[in-house]
């Protein structure tokens, strides 16, 4: 629960049936499924199942789409539900280093509308009023939309207090910002419920329900570009850690004696695995790169130097899925951010790292690139709150108090 938001009294009753609610869209939302299946994976009767469904379609939310493929089934093969990904709308931010996205998604993280990027400044106030302004600049051009917007999701630099709605320290961030109570100055200028996370947790989020994570119960989601972040699914759920601090993965040692670290640490993965770190390498043997796209390109072009850091960068990357696999047993490890330029390369060195570690074939982890590159941070910040929709218990019944009053 964010901050300012009651505390409602319901029923016992109430509770159940929302959780129903939930847990059969939660379902739904991993693939179009029918009703016969829906009993069996819930454990809820037929009669429940149906009396749930005809409500939901009768909201809006569910639809029946084709007929299903199911051979074995007797008689008049069942239709599928399937999640009606219009029936409302997100406003998805991104708040980074490297800029500032704002968008409108639909349930399936689909991009509606957008703005072009701006660049975040120091003056946190009158960026804020940025932000606010364009999202009315956005609603505002979508009528028919702004009227089924829920909430606005904000994925933000770690480490952060979601919980409590407070960007704290993240390095490499304007100092202004740091220790900000943003969930409550963005809702002074937002007119929809705000939610924030670490941008690593809503990344895992977006694969989950969005991308090719939705085939895996426990994956780790890589964020890997100027900074290195993670985010953790276990079990299909995402793992946020104490008030939302989980996702600092970029923040844990590889080496006790190494560099000092802006968050007071020493040999931060981040100062050796981030594209950042890859081009400060590079650059001090030599080579004068811009960006990790211009190194990526190089190494095509089979310059060995290139090649050699796109093998040191492997070297890293799978270092840190296999001690997260050791830990864990993950099912895979998904890359996102600028790492996912051109990965085919990256991807065959990552492979052979964990093939020549890990001899077990009951530990082997599959290695993916993340589907979602065309706008994914505003996909990112809009998964905040789509996965609450379909995964947080009682998100639907306070969502329709709300509407009620």
């Amino acid at each position: 629960m964010m901050p300012g938001q009651k505390k409602r009294t319901v029923t016992h009753r109430q509770e159940m049936k929302y959780e129903n609610q939930r847990k059969i869209l939660n379902i739904v939302n991993e693939k179009p499924i029918s009703r016969i299946e829906l009993a069996g994976k819930t454990g809820l009767t037929q009669a429940s199942v149906s009396i749930i469904v005809e409500d939901l379609i009768a909201d809006g939310i569910l639809y029946d789409t084709e007929i299903s493929s199911d051979k074995a089934a007797l008689g008049r093969k069942p239709t599928l539900l399937e999640i009606n990904s219009n029936w409302k709308y997100v406003i998805g931010i991104s708040i980074d280093r490297d800029g500032i996205d704002i968008g409108i998604c639909n349930l399936k993280g689909q991009v509606v509308d957008r703005c072009p990027r701006f660049a975040a400044e120091s003056d946190y106030a009158a960026c804020l009023d940025v932000i606010a302004q364009k999202v009315s600049e956005l609603t505002n051009r979508n009528p028919d939309i702004a009227s089924k917007i829920i909430a606005a999701g904000v994925a933000v630099p770690g480490p952060v207090d979601s919980e409590n709605g407070k960007l704290l320290n993240p390095p490499g961030f304007f100092l202004s910002w740091h220790n900000l109570d943003l969930y409550r100055e963005l809702a002074k200028r937002v007119s929809y419920p705000v939610y924030m996370e670490h941008n690593s947790l809503a990344f895992a989020k977006a694969e989950k329900s969005m991308g090719i994570g939705k085939q895996y119960d426990s994956f780790v989601l890589l964020n890997v570009s100027a900074g290195f972040g993670a985010g953790l699914v276990l079990n299909r759920q995402v793992y946020s850690g104490k008030n939302g601090f989980g996702g600092e993965t970029g923040h844990t040692s590889i080496d006790i004696n190494g560099r000092l670290c802006a968050c007071g640490n020493r040999g931060c993965i981040e100062l050796y695995a981030s594209t950042s770190a890859i081009l400060y390498e590079i650059n001090h043997a030599g080579r004068r790169l811009r960006s990790w796209k211009e190194l990526v390109d190089l190494a095509y072009d089979q310059d060995d130097l290139c090649r050699r850091y796109i093998a040191l960068e492997a070297d890293y990357l799978g270092h840190v899925i296999i001690n997260m696999n050791n830990m864990l047993g993950l099912d895979a490890a998904i890359l996102t951010g600028e790492i996912a330029y051109r990965p085919e390369l990256l991807l065959q060195k990552i492979k052979e790292k964990i093939n020549g570690t890990i001899t077990n074939p009951y530990r082997a982890v599959a290695v993916h690139i993340s589907p979602i590159q065309n706008d994914a941070r505003i996909v990112a910040g809009s998964a905040i709150v789509i996965d609450r929709i379909f995964c947080e218990q009682g998100y639907l019944l306070r969502f329709r108090e709300t509407q009620q009053e």
